[in-house]
């Protein structure tokens, strides 16, 4: 699919398939982590990102963008995950918690311009990566058995949410 001119419709398909980025990259990861509990951790955050595609799915489809998941993004995903396959814990926890600082500035921009009707959505993708960052700062400061708290709430708030 051709990718939207509109700056909003452009962020906002470009966090819709960043989803599919994420869940291919981090089931990657948890595939090569020898740890259960880490391959478990990195398990939940692919059950977040699945979470933040079925938020936006109906945002995308309202403003008649494709819903289909496009391969590139999975293959881009999945090639991005090789830099992370060998690292050990800390440094992997450092390396992504920096990153997704690029992600939160860029998805924080869509708040600005993004109509009413598609606010809790896109506040929920930047939650997402937020909350994301906190999962690795916990496990960078020794609070491994609080670190997925965020995820899970976040997750859990779907319910109670419609978008």
């Amino acid at each position: 699919m051709r990718a939207p001119s509109d700056p909003y419709l452009f962020g906002l398909n470009a966090g819709f398939q960043g989803e599919v980025f994420g869940i291919a990259m981090y089931s990657r990861i948890a595939d090569a982590r020898q740890d259960p509990s880490e391959r478990d951790r990195w398990l939940t955050l692919v059950e977040l990102e699945r979470t933040t595609f079925s938020v936006l799915t109906p945002v995308i489809a309202r403003h008649g963008l494709s819903v289909q998941p496009e391969e590139q993004s999975r293959i881009d995903g999945y090639a991005e995950a090789a830099d992370y396959l060998e690292l050990p814990w800390r440094a992997l926890m450092q390396r992504f918690s920096t990153e997704l600082d690029v992600d939160i500035t860029e998805y924080s921009r869509l708040l600005d311009i993004c109509p009413e009707p598609d606010l809790r959505a896109v506040r929920f993708l930047v939650d997402h990566e937020h909350v994301t960052k906190a999962f690795c700062d916990l496990e960078l400061s020794g609070q491994t058995r609080v670190s997925l708290d965020p995820v899970h709430d976040l997750i859990a708030s779907v319910d109670k949410t419609s978008f």
